[in-house]
């Protein structure tokens, strides 16, 4: 558990720079952004596609949402802390399905969609994005998309630990 406390900690400290500095501290969110996905790509080499994937798609997902107004950005695109942010965001949440997977994945999805909602509300309060919507309908939306970005990282990666948890020579030849 030690492990999950640095590791939460690193994404915590990465998401108040970039959405308490924002266009400020851009580039240093992005130079932390990938000294953490190599990183990973060193420590877990099968999972940096799968990170980088789903890190891309989340960065499409907000720029979808910004298209149709649901989020609103200073620039006229995602910007560049945004999209950092969702890197290391998937590099984060991989480090947690081995531990969520041990709970129904409604549950997960749940605790997820709101947990991201709310995340989004505190960037709304550190103005670092608006909401074209009313608060309470934005947070609804997100909330729903969040669950399914859930649903999406236990599905990717979530296989992996039951395969690797059976077989003892799947498992240490991962972490080679």
């Amino acid at each position: 558990m030690g492990r999950l406390f640095v590791v939460s900690l690193w994404f915590q400290i990465i998401w108040f720079l970039a959405v308490l500095g924002q266009d400020r501290f851009q580039w240093l969110t992005l130079g932390l952004g990938l000294v953490t996905l190599g990183y990973a790509a060193y420590s877990s080499r099968d999972d940096i596609g799968r990170i980088l994937a789903l890190g891309v798609g989340g960065i499409a997902l907000d720029s979808f949402n910004s298209a149709i107004g649901l989020l609103v950005f200073k620039s006229a695109h995602v910007p560049v802390w945004l999209a950092a942010l969702w890197l290391v965001f998937v590099w984060y949440a991989r480090q947690w399905v081995p531990h969520l997977s041990k709970y129904p994945k409604g549950l997960v999805m749940l605790f997820v969609g709101v947990c991201g909602a709310l995340s989004y509300w505190a960037g709304y309060k550190f103005s670092a994005v608006e909401f074209s919507l009313p608060v309470v309908g934005s947070l609804v939306v997100l909330t729903v998309q969040w669950a399914g970005v859930a649903w999406l990282i236990m599905r990717v990666f979530v296989n992996d630990y039951s395969v690797s948890n059976k077989n003892p020579d799947t498992a240490s030849s991962r972490q080679r």
